[in-house]
């Protein structure tokens, strides 16, 4: 046992020693392991030691730098805040963290977060400082972007609840067009003095139900039925649109060719991708320019869109990167870089290409092609003209809105055609008068309505007149809601706002 402890505390003993021996050599290797910049400097910015890392943005070993100040290495403008900085800590003590940008000899730019604290001499008086730098750069960058996605996300769910707002104004507007629409066209079929100024509030009131409609079909995300579709005529109504917002400063050429092959799309989803890459021409000419829109047939029976302008243009690398989801140039706010992503993808969703040139200074070209569609057994809708119909017979209606507006103008309307009219102001006040023995033909019933809705209003009827033609209005409706409406017996869709052309030819169908 006592050999043993001996043995222990010699071996102690030697370990201490060797510890000693080697301190200096173990300081020097533990300080260059590490890719932290280690230094110090005495109290008038002098280098007394550095490790490797240090060596490396400086471009000299620890020897040449022993004895000079950062004006030996850096600019002076860099080597004189360095300093002021120094002397700061020196002179209160204090640990000190700052950032600063730096470049490295081969032109390597980085930014250096540094923690410096000053250390004392055997008097007990600060004798310098002890620095030790890290590279931030990527962690940085990596901050940033998260940011910045961070405030993509928040963009784009701002966007989703615009949208959903966009439908619910939608449908109030929709209601207030209705009644104007109603009411000018009741006073056009009176003739007289007001006949003229009747039929001006009655385009204004069509024009403005065509931007709304506009608007909501701007907002939707999902892609619905395809139909047949001339592209021309998708591109007319979007420049028309466009051109009421661009206040004079963009000239819009239209240049079709006639005669395209009709295209099987999703009307609302190609408009929004042609109004989409025209708002963007006109966002890259801010000092006013010209926007082209070009249609033309291809040898392979396709349907060509050329959207070109005389903007600033873009450089190769922002072209290649273009269509990149969330890529954009415009300042935050501006967009959220999902435009042309958006619109390659619905092309490619159509079996279409589409191609991108663009040059600094000359402008930018946008070039879509979809298939043409296959020989249709009939002609397209809207490309018939119909013929003369009789009139619709004399109907009793019972007209379902929770809208006052709706409620006063619309029976007038309705009434000047020759129809009898009933009106309830929501779902279960009309259920009352048809339970209490109203006699009706059909019921025009609005689909949004506070309290008991469209739906359930239809359900209800439904189970106690199974029979009875059903109208649905409304200003807003998605879809697949459609969808479901529609493929119930004896109900019509009516889109708000309606006049007395729809209102004829939804009544007179009813048979």
């Amino acid at each position: 046992m006592e050999q043993g402890e001996g043995s222990h505390q010699a071996g102690k003993g030697g370990g201490a020693e060797l510890r000693r021996v080697l301190q200096p050599e173990l300081l020097r290797s533990m300080l260059d392991a590490t890719h932290d910049l280690i230094y110090a400097k005495d109290a008038d910015g002098l280098y007394l030691a550095c490790n490797e890392a240090s060596e490396r943005l400086v471009g000299l070993p620890e020897a040449e730098q022993i004895g000079k100040t950062d004006r030996d290495f850096f600019s002076p403008e860099f080597a004189q805040a360095v300093l002021e900085d120094d002397r700061a800590i020196m002179a209160t003590g204090r640990e000190r963290r700052v950032e600063a940008w730096v470049t490295y000899p081969d032109g390597t730019r980085v930014l250096l977060e540094s923690v410096k604290t000053p250390f004392y001499g055997p008097d007990g008086k600060v004798a310098g400082i002890v620095g030790v730098s890290r590279d931030i750069t990527l962690r940085k960058q990596a901050e940033a972007e998260q940011k910045r996605l961070q405030a993509e996300v928040a963009h784009l769910q701002r966007l989703e609840s615009l949208g959903q707002l966009a439908g619910g104004v939608a449908h109030e507007i929709n209601n207030v067009l209705a009644s104007i629409m109603a009411a000018s066209e009741v006073l056009l079929m009176r003739g007289g003095e007001a006949a003229p100024l009747a039929e001006l509030i009655l385009q204004s009131t069509r024009h403005g139900r065509d931007i709304v409609r506009d608007l909501v079909d701007f907002s939707r995300k999902d892609l619905t039925a395809t139909v047949l579709l001339d592209l021309n005529e998708v591109v007319r109504h979007q420049a028309q649109l466009l051109s009421s917002t661009t206040r004079q400063r963009i000239r819009i050429l239209e240049v079709l060719e006639e005669g395209l092959p009709l295209i099987l799309a999703e009307a609302a989803a190609l408009s929004s991708a042609v109004l989409n890459l025209c708002l963007n021409a006109v966002d890259a000419m801010p000092e006013g320019g010209t926007l082209t829109l070009r249609t033309l047939k291809t040898s392979a029976a396709a349907a060509q869109l050329c959207v070109e302008d005389t903007g600033q243009g873009m450089t190769e690398q922002v072209r290649l990167r273009a269509i990149e989801p969330f890529f954009t140039t415009k300042p935050f706010g501006k967009g959220a870089g999902l435009g042309l992503s958006m619109v390659f993808g619905l092309v490619q969703a159509h079996g279409g290409t589409m191609e991108i040139e663009s040059y600094p200074g000359v402008g930018t070209r946008v070039l879509l092609t979809f298939p043409a569609a296959p020989e249709p057994d009939l002609a397209p809708p809207g490309l018939t003209v119909p013929s003369a119909a009789a009139p619709a017979k004399i109907r009793r209606v019972l007209l379902v809105d929770d809208d006052a507006l709706v409620r006063e103008s619309i029976p007038i309307l309705l009434e000047s055609m020759g129809h009898q009219v009933e009106v309830a102001s929501g779902g279960a006040e009309a259920l009352r008068r048809l339970a209490t023995g109203a006699a009706v033909d059909c019921v025009i019933l609005d689909l949004n309505m506070p309290g008991m809705t469209g739906e359930e209003t239809l359900q209800r009827l439904r189970e106690a007149h199974p029979g009875l033609p059903v109208i649905i209005g409304s200003g807003e409706m998605d879809p697949e809601r459609s969808d479901h409406l529609v493929a119930l017996a004896a109900v019509t869709l009516l889109p708000k706002p309606y006049g007395f052309m729809d209102l004829e030819a939804v009544l007179r169908n009813l048979g």
